[in-house]
């Protein structure tokens, strides 16, 4: 991937982590992320191109020191920095936060849901 979308002033911008989460998608309960919308992130700007990844693809990744942080674009298509995606072990069960809350749900706080 080798060209993508600037994000404002980015030629001082620095890597965020290697993949942007932009959209979610949870289980029928809403307990667990079903599949998210990454993007690349090239250090000046985000990638066009987006795949979707599953949750245990990200558990895997996270595990492997894969880094992902979420992002949203406001009003004017400008990507904005959000929190970083921590896998957090509750009662022997693995689970996707951007906050350590201590409940046994996955939770990326306030993306978008496709």
């Amino acid at each position: 991937m080798s060209d993508g979308l600037f994000f404002g002033d980015t030629m001082q911008r620095r890597k965020w982590a290697n993949y942007l989460i932009s959209f979610v998608k949870y289980d029928k309960q809403k307990t667990l992320i079903d599949e998210v919308e990454v993007h690349e992130d090239l250090g000046y700007g985000i990638s066009y191109t987006t795949d979707f990844v599953t949750r245990q693809t990200l558990i895997e990744n996270i595990e492997n020191k894969i880094t992902y942080i979420t992002t949203i674009s406001d009003e004017k298509g400008v990507w904005k920095m959000g929190q970083k995606v921590e896998l957090i072990t509750i009662n022997g069960q693995k689970f996707l936060k951007t906050v350590n809350d201590g409940i046994e749900k996955d939770n990326l706080g306030e993306l978008p849901e496709f």
